[in-house]
């Protein structure tokens, strides 16, 4: 993770890293496994979101980065943040046909709901 976090801290240069290259054939085998969806649950409702489409990322990706802020700023607990994204989720009445203008309001609207999440949830801290 050091090299992707560099190119996004450094973005657009490209800082030598003193990392060596990747070498696949010495790696000799990957091995991949499923996700654990009950570990990880902002996965699983992220890969619902993506297969139902229309405005839900849109709101998914809104209610996530306002969740994630409130945790920065110590107002919800890490855990919270997938109870905010998902109640916006499941608030929302997914809209299939797709404006910039409606991704906007869409936007906009996910904000304000997942704020009011906030709190709601920070107020039970």
């Amino acid at each position: 993770m050091r090299l992707p976090i560099q190119y996004a801290l450094t973005y657009p240069e490209r800082w030598d890293s003193g990392l060596e290259d990747l070498d696949f054939a010495k790696l000799g085998q990957l091995t991949f496994a499923s996700p654990d969806l009950k570990k990880f649950p902002c996965l699983g409702l992220a890969l619902d979101v993506a297969k139902e489409g229309g405005t839900l990322p849109t709101v998914l990706n809104a209610a996530d980065e306002e969740a994630v802020e409130a945790f920065l700023k110590g107002r919800i607990r890490f855990s919270q943040i997938y109870k905010v994204v998902d109640r916006s989720v499941r608030a929302h009445k997914k809209i299939n046909k797709l404006t910039l203008k409606t991704i906007q309001d869409t936007d906009v609207w996910a904000r304000h709901h997942a704020q009011a999440v906030i709190k709601a949830v920070a107020a039970k801290n």
